[in-house]
């Protein structure tokens, strides 16, 4: 399965669009960073205010496992 997240190609893709009311709005479960232990998401938040958690969680190539949540306020 693949997990649905929106895209708005267009203005008026995004004019003409239905609320999103999703509460988990991003998941991928095999993000590879870079020699930093770095990269970039872009995901569209929720038309729900609210405040959203952003908890992201890994293993590198030795098996050591890590964690860390942030969150972010849609108004």
């Amino acid at each position: 399965r693949e997990f649905y997240s929106p895209e708005y190609p267009t203005d008026l893709a995004l004019k003409n669009r239905l609320p999103d009311l999703r509460r988990l709005l991003y998941w991928k479960p095999d993000i590879i960073t870079g020699n930093t232990g770095k990269t970039s998401l872009t995901f569209y938040t929720s038309d729900l205010p609210g405040k959203y958690a952003i908890k992201v969680e890994g293993m590198n190539d030795k098996g050591f496992v890590g964690s860390s949540v942030m969150y972010i306020e849609v108004n």
